[in-house]
């Protein structure tokens, strides 16, 4: 199978180069060492990628927009959740409310606590989004909080 580099560009929302911009303006905001970045260098990679397939935005307030590749359904098959909305900061206090509904301290277990503080969205929310796309995307926002 060829990859068509050309059609890949043309598919292209954002410019590579925005895209970029975008992710390290919010790194700089969110005072991300050199190291941390170097280290997470698959994480930033996967946060433009969403950028420049229009899928993540940041916004002036420095949230990220994200919009889901595969929305959420609910009863009735009505769309239930298209995007979601991450806060630029978080603490220990904003996990509590979602704590009683997890079990354990693995990674997974930490990541979920994470994503439902910063998005204020209920567990169930982010267990079920898309794993190879919506939920790839969330775990990389996630992982700069953790």
């Amino acid at each position: 199978m060829e990859f068509d580099l050309e059609q890949n560009k043309s598919e292209e929302k954002v410019p590579m180069e925005m895209a970029i911009s975008e992710v390290n303006t919010w790194l700089d905001h969110k005072k991300v060492k050199p190291k941390k970045r170097e280290a997470m260098k698959g994480m930033i990679d996967l946060l433009v990628d969403a950028i420049v397939a229009g899928e993540l935005s940041l916004m002036e307030d420095m949230k990220w927009k994200h919009t889901l590749a595969f929305p959420l359904t609910g009863e009735g098959g009505s769309v239930s959740v298209s995007e979601i909305t991450y806060l630029p900061r978080m603490n220990d206090a904003m996990k509590e409310q979602y704590r009683r509904g997890l079990k354990g301290d693995d990674l997974n277990t930490q990541t979920l606590l994470t994503l439902c503080a910063l998005t204020r969205q209920p567990i169930n929310v982010i267990r079920n989004l898309d794993d190879s796309t919506d939920r790839s995307v969330a775990d990389a926002i996630a992982f700069f909080f953790m």
